[in-house]
């Protein structure tokens, strides 16, 4: 992701627009497939190496930001490692030592720099080329190991998309408006809106749409719209950084949508400004094959829980549920009572989904499929605490975890549900 001095953009009335760039410019594609050769894995360069060559690019071009930009795209998808040698901090004191030892004693005026590595070497009984080593496991000395690079074209998309990216760590809200969705990607849509730890109030705007079945259908299109309204870390009084960079991280498979609109608000150097992009941008989403990954936690939870108990199958996926109104939800999990075949829906509320939370105890009551999971840093807030409290919810409608629920937890509330 590019820092805030990397990201070029342009301020025109009150909007932020992205400088973005034409990922089929030839003379692009020549500076990205240079650079993109410079991180060779056979070659396995060392970091001082790869900036020693990359350089002299960057310096050279005629957008130097831009230029670093890429740069540090590449750099980002880089894994570097030294061969650590856990000597090498006593070695360096006994070095320190021996040539203090050398200088405090030194009787030639005309000694050499040799005579000092030859004093060296013998006093800590190291060779010379050790004792010219002794700095290999600083970070300039690391060596590539792994390197995920792509096209030098993929790179120029990749930029684009990261331009947005770098805005939207400085968002106090987004909405996101998703048209005529195919039922596949909008399902994809939210399960990336849940890895990356983001609740979302979701409304469905066709109010000719009176069932969700369509949008709970295989089939190809949904002739629905959705309206998505998304915190943003500015609108936090914690952690917002990290939640700052989930919202950006998020943002490339809003890309992936077919006809979509982003709406948000932005402060840049104290000012406020608005960004609004949509699918006539053509950013293109390098998020591939997310459905094949499952985040550990979430793999040992499930496996965990189909090993111990028989009662109940537990699924990740979920339907869109109607809340109130036009409202919608997306559940982190789908719990089946095998006996009954009742279905009951966990959505989870984390350490920055305060606002989130306080909405849905207000209709909590309603809907007796629904539970929900409260992280214990919320439940600490006093304020929270309280409004939490006395909504009554605590093991009856909801239940307490660190980070991901323990399976006891969820199975201890689903028992009470289900016996009624």
């Amino acid at each position: 992701m590019l820092t805030k001095k990397l990201v070029r953009f342009r301020k025109a009335s009150g909007y932020l627009k992205p400088r973005f760039i034409v990922p089929d410019d030839e003379k692009l594609i020549g500076l990205a497939t240079s650079l993109l050769q410079i991180y060779d894995l056979s070659m396995k360069p060392s970091r001082a190496e790869i900036d020693e060559q990359t350089m002299p690019l960057i310096n050279g071009f005629d957008d130097i930001l831009l230029a670093k930009g890429l740069n540090k795209l590449i750099h980002d998808r880089c894994d570097f490692a030294c061969d650590h040698n856990s000597e090498l901090p006593q070695l360096r004191q006994d070095i320190f030592k021996a040539s203090s030892d050398f200088f405090e004693h030194l009787k030639n005026p005309d000694a050499k720099v040799e005579d000092l590595h030859k004093f060296v070497a013998l006093q800590t009984s190291h060779s010379i080329e050790e004792v010219d080593n002794i700095y290999k496991d600083l970070p300039e000395f690391e060596i590539l190991q792994k390197a995920k690079l792509t096209s030098a074209k993929d790179l120029l998309n990749r930029y684009n998309v990261a331009l947005v990216q770098g805005l939207l760590i400085h968002t106090s809200s987004m909405t996101l408006t998703i048209r005529e969705p195919s039922t596949a990607k909008l399902r994809r849509l939210f399960k990336y809106l849940k890895f990356f730890g983001l609740l979302a109030t979701i409304y469905l705007e066709d109010k000719a749409v009176k069932s969700l079945d369509k949008l709970n259908s295989d089939k190809a299109k949904t002739a629905s719209k959705l309206r998505i309204e998304i915190d943003g870390p500015l609108s936090l009084f914690e952690n917002s950084s990290k939640y700052g960079i989930r919202l950006a991280s998020f943002f490339p498979a809003v890309c992936d949508m077919e006809k979509w609109q982003i709406k948000s608000n932005v402060k840049i150097d104290n000012k406020n400004y608005k960004l609004s992009l949509d699918e006539s941008s053509e950013l293109k989403s390098h998020y591939r094959n997310f459905s094949a990954y499952i985040p550990d936690e979430v793999r040992v939870f499930h496996k965990h829980f189909a090993e111990k108990e028989s009662d109940w199958q537990i699924s990740g996926d979920t339907p869109f549920l109607k809340i109130k109104g036009q409202e919608l939800m997306f559940p982190d999990l789908c719990f089946t009572h095998k006996e009954t075949d009742r279905k009951i829906y966990v959505e989870l509320f984390h350490r920055w989904h305060t606002w989130q939370l306080r909405q849905r105890l207000q209709t909590l009551s309603e809907h007796e499929e629904i539970i929900i999971g409260i992280d214990r840093s919320l439940y600490k807030k006093p304020e929270l605490k309280e409004f939490i409290d006395q909504a009554d919810v605590i093991d009856t409608k909801a239940f307490l975890f660190n980070d991901f629920p323990s399976r006891n937890a969820v199975l201890k509330l689903l028992k009470k549900v289900i016996s009624g």
